[in-house]
């Protein structure tokens, strides 16, 4: 019997795919990708619910916002790390331009700003004005004379906003469409910005407790450094995390009345929260002192609230099902990860109540005896 040959991918395939994952690594996608880019998408999704837009607007908007958002985290990060070489390298961490040639450095910068900008040409007025002010602030941020990065307090309230805050106001404008937005999203095109902006916050923040090490060795100037990475923590602990959970529960008040749905997916999350803390042992600390631990409600931000809003477009018109499709077959892998993390929490909080039953504590002796 002769083997069977085994089939390669053709070349040119397997060459995008190193192409792609370069570019991937070059724009460090893997950081901002499904952490920002779901929520902002919600955002669409409730805009959708309160204006009943058309499905092909919705689509058409959808596919703006995935292409404008892309470009504009991409330049952000970019230019960041083109502002970040020296201290990076002062205090040995690793950065994605560090092997280019400045002139490609710079030619990255501008091609992926230049690429994000040209959606100006279909954008709604608002939306379009909110976009470059965006593109001027995440400058404004990283780069010299200004650098807002290294300036305390400003510094912090800069990237709250142009990373969270200003995406979010140009998303619910985007989904308005052009003129001034309708009367029903007043209170959405206030509450969801503010939101944002709190939990952009709490997580520029947190990044610089965790990166406070390295901004001292590197003589990086931040807010942490100044305060104290243990006071920082405080503030988020008792001020940022309570705003930004009210903040989020305005907006889910906001929606409710066109999507009851998403009121019993938000008290779900927050029963799998509890299960989290009490199977696992896992805390549910707001304000973590080492990066890769949990942050609660990452999970709702980031997977079940997005999904469930565009679920529910589909359930109140079948004309929408293209919207969780897209979403879905956009996020597959995260998605897929979160729900097996779901169902294995469930199981393992099964088999404990199980457990429980099984085997009761003493009994317990009857009073005054």
């Amino acid at each position: 019997m002769t083997a069977r040959p085994v089939a390669t991918p053709p070349a040119g395939r397997g060459r995008l795919r190193r192409m792609a994952g370069r570019a991937a690594v070059l724009l460090r996608v893997q950081a901002w990708f499904f952490p920002k880019l779901p929520p902002l998408l919600a955002v669409g999704y409730a805009q959708v619910l309160l204006t009943g837009a058309p499905p092909g607007s919705a689509v058409r908007n959808w596919l703006l916002t995935v292409a404008s958002i892309f470009c504009l985290a991409a330049y952000g990060h970019v230019v960041n790390d083109l502002s970040d070489l020296e201290s990076d390298r002062r205090a040995g961490k690793p950065n994605s331009l560090e092997r280019l040639s400045p002139a490609a450095r710079v030619w990255v910068c501008a091609l992926v700003a230049a690429v994000g900008l040209s959606a100006l040409a279909v954008l709604p007025r608002a939306a379009a004005v909110v976009l470059v002010a965006d593109y001027v602030l995440a400058t404004a941020y990283s780069l010299r004379p200004v650098r807002l990065k290294e300036r305390g307090l400003l510094g912090v309230l800069t990237d709250a906003t142009a990373v969270h805050a200003l995406p979010t106001l140009y998303v619910v404008l985007l989904f308005a469409g052009p003129g001034s937005p309708p009367p029903e999203t007043a209170a959405l095109a206030v509450a969801a910005p503010l939101w944002a902006f709190l939990l952009g916050l709490r997580g520029i923040t947190s990044h610089q407790v965790w990166d406070y090490d390295n901004d001292r060795r590197s003589d990086t100037r931040t807010l942490v450094t100044r305060v104290g990475s243990d006071r920082a923590r405080s503030v988020i602990r008792w001020i940022l995390f309570p705003a930004e959970i009210a903040a989020f529960l305005a907006v889910v008040a906001i929606i409710a009345p066109y999507a009851p749905a998403v009121v019993a997916l938000v008290a779900a999350y927050a029963l799998l929260d509890v299960l989290r803390w009490r199977v696992w042992r896992i805390s549910l600390d707001p304000a973590p002192a080492m990066v890769g631990r949990y942050m609660p409600p990452a999970d709702l931000y980031q997977a079940w609230f997005p999904l469930g809003l565009a679920a529910q477009l589909a359930v109140r018109d079948p004309a929408f099902a293209a919207i969780p499709l897209l979403h879905v077959a956009l996020f597959f892998d995260p998605l897929k990860l979160q729900a097996r993390e779901a169902a294995r929490l469930l199981a393992d909080a099964g088999r404990m109540a199980l457990r429980r039953v099984a085997s009761p504590g003493p009994p317990t002796a009857a009073p005054g005896a």
